[in-house]
């Protein structure tokens, strides 16, 4: 709908999501009106706002200038979400939906007030009709936010819950949701990260494993990572798939394997690595639990191309950090392919990161950096700068900031202060970032350097 231009009056009727975005437009459109002439006519009904521009002597092209304004300001408010109240001037703090889509970071000591900040701004992208994804390293926002759903939104979201094992979750790392070569790629990195893995570095050890797992993944969704263990120890099984197979170089590498001289002495070192690595697997209550299914329950992909809310509670005071750091490598590495499959004529899809320094992983780098194509976007936040270096290296911080567009601090450590103060090119100083005494915080985007109240 546009102007309608009748009479020497311009006339207009605007329809927000609800009342209190719909009172924010009309006082938007009375700071934009203080230096006009012409006061147009206002009127506010529920969530629709009409406004007449009216001008006797005739249209001008001020008038028209006035109305593009508004409109504007019509479309920022439509396509954002309010963030917080500016400090200055008591106002909205609205981020345009683009660039929300260019990801967000959040910094802040712990009880600073990050975590309730975005569980409302979560709930408001679900409002708006957009997907969630949330991983939830504590716990508690899980929950917040799921009571905060209506019974038609709690029936669009998927609550997963990693410390209850009777939850019916569960995942199987070789099944065929996405590639032989993806699903390769994401078993033997996690194999390598698990044990900082030096025989990654063995040609004979790097070999077999990947013709193992390739054995696996190409011999039918029933078989699971624990079955690595029967491919190296159980020569029935191994020839049973082969005889499946339809790879040729597969069925090549093992027969050359077989007939060498060393066969037997070069399995038995290889069987005994992978059958320490696997045991871990099988060894432990929650990754045994969650990754061994051979009938997964959980796609990723299609519940992220149907624009699901998925609420992930990944407690490490219960389920251990080395544990989580292990599910959030697949999860996210699922994520990224699911994302990559989106339909990007669907509605934006927003995934939150609670306390990344607990989920810390480079993959979540890749992922800041590929979502820019697939109207996704990140919201992460951190208690420091300082402990993300620490999970990780000093280099990843620039490249984390590189890759959101959006920065927002609550009280912060010196270090992550100077940090920020430079990388903003001093807008705002060290001393007010770490300490905002009258402000909840600082926000910086689209070349603003804004205070919020808490």
């Amino acid at each position: 709908m546009s102007w309608n231009e009748n009479n020497n009056q311009l006339t207009r009727e605007f329809v927000l999501q609800d009342f209190s975005k719909a009172l924010e437009f009309v006082n938007k459109v009375g700071f934009i009106v203080r230096d006009y002439v012409n006061y147009p006519e206002i009127k506010l009904l529920n969530s629709k706002v009409s406004v007449v521009i009216n001008n006797p002597n005739g249209l001008s092209s001020e008038d028209k200038d006035f109305a593009q304004t508004i409109e504007i300001e019509y479309t920022t408010i439509l396509n954002s979400i309010d963030f917080a109240t500016d400090a200055d001037t008591g106002g909205k703090i609205y981020l345009p939906i683009q660039t929300r889509l260019r990801n967000h970071l959040i910094v802040g000591k712990q009880g600073s007030g990050k975590s309730k900040l975005i569980a409302t701004q979560l709930v408001k992208d679900i409002n708006q009709g957009r997907g969630i994804c949330l991983f939830d390293p504590n716990g508690e926002m899980v929950e917040d936010v799921f009571k905060d759903l209506n019974e038609e939104q709690k029936k669009n979201t998927i609550l997963i819950d990693l410390a209850n094992k009777n939850n019916n979750f569960s995942l199987n790392l070789l099944d065929n949701q996405f590639s032989d070569k993806q699903n390769l790629e994401i078993v033997e990195e996690l194999i390598y990260k698990m044990y900082d893995d030096s025989t990654s570095d063995d040609p004979l050890y790097s070999s077999y494993l990947k013709n193992s797992l390739l054995l696996l993944l190409q011999s039918g969704s029933s078989n699971t990572i624990a079955d690595l263990i029967k491919v190296v120890t159980d020569e029935q099984f191994k020839n049973g798939l082969l005889e499946k197979s339809q790879n040729q170089d597969l069925k090549n590498f093992w027969a050359t394997c077989s007939a060498a001289s060393d066969y037997r002495s070069n399995l038995e070192i290889v069987s005994t690595e992978i059958v320490a690595k696997i045991d871990k697997f099988v060894g432990d209550e929650f990754l045994k639990e969650y990754l061994l299914s051979s009938k997964p329950s959980f796609d990723f992909a299609s519940s992220i191309t149907s624009n699901k809310n998925i609420l992930i509670k990944l407690p490490v005071k219960i389920i251990g950090q080395e544990v989580v750091s292990i599910l959030s490598f697949i999860l996210f590495n699922r994520l990224k392919q699911a994302i990559e499959k989106r339909d990007t004529t669907n509605s934006e899809y927003f995934v939150y990161v609670d306390n990344f320094e607990k989920l810390a992983d480079y993959d979540l780098l890749e992922l800041l950096e590929s979502s820019k194509s697939t109207k996704t976007g990140f919201v992460i936040t951190a208690n420091s700068l300082r402990k993300i270096m620490e999970a990780l290296d000093e280099d990843i911080i620039d490249q984390i900031l590189e890759n959101t567009s959006i920065h927002s601090f609550f009280k912060t450590e010196y270090l992550d202060a100077e940090i920020i103060s430079q990388w903003h090119n001093d807008q705002v100083d060290v001393d007010s970032l770490r300490d905002p005494i009258r402000y909840g915080g600082y926000i910086f985007f689209d070349d603003k350097a804004l205070s919020f109240e808490s």
